[in-house]
């Protein structure tokens, strides 16, 4: 009943005889399958130029990196020397006129610590000022660790802790960080 027959009824009248038409020859089909198969061309034919692209870029910074794989000698290493071992402990030069023979610790006793120095010159200042007190100055060495010998400055062996605190108040304009400490307590590496 039309005067122009179209490939729908072509189509129409192959699905009524049970008969199917090849993909691909319906030029409805040929429009939509053809510019996806494109665009699917386009998309891999630029996934290609980049990765030539990067891999060109390598091989220029990189070089060739079967180059990587070849066997070289190992590079040597410089080792830096080591320091030359530290003498055996000995302890501080001590000033001529600086009382070195400690009292020995007597339990209940009380000393004013001025400080523990592990420099001669520290010591040679700290002694010149309390030197102007008339103070009963003593030091003592004390092993921090090995190698490690520090003088600590003390004052007195006082028998009670309120005569230790009033000589320290005379310390104290001198020596901010003068305390009050057990006797028993002087030989200690860490005072409590």
């Amino acid at each position: 009943k039309t005067s122009k027959i179209t490939e729908d009824h072509i189509v129409q009248a192959a699905g009524h005889l049970g008969l199917e038409v090849p993909r691909g020859k319906v030029r409805g089909e040929r429009t939509t399958t053809a510019p996806a198969r494109s665009r699917r061309a386009l998309a891999l034919a630029a996934v290609l130029l980049l990765a030539a692209s990067l891999g060109g870029a390598m091989w220029s910074l990189v070089g060739n990196p079967l180059e990587f794989l070849a066997e070289r000698p190992l590079p040597t290493v410089r080792r830096a020397t080591p320091p030359p071992l530290q003498a055996v402990a000995a302890a501080l030069p001590v000033p001529v006129d600086l009382f070195i023979d400690p009292p020995p610790p007597v339990p209940g006793t009380f000393s004013i610590l001025v400080g523990t120095y592990d420099s001669v010159k520290q010591v040679a200042i700290t002694d010149a000022v309390l030197r102007t007190q008339d103070l009963p100055l003593y030091t003592i060495d004390v092993t921090m660790a090995p190698g490690d010998i520090q003088r600590r400055i003390l004052i007195g062996r006082y028998d009670s802790r309120a005569a230790a605190e009033n000589a320290n108040l005379k310390v104290k304009p001198l020596m901010a960080e003068a305390r009050v400490i057990p006797g028993a307590f002087e030989r200690f590496r860490v005072i409590p």
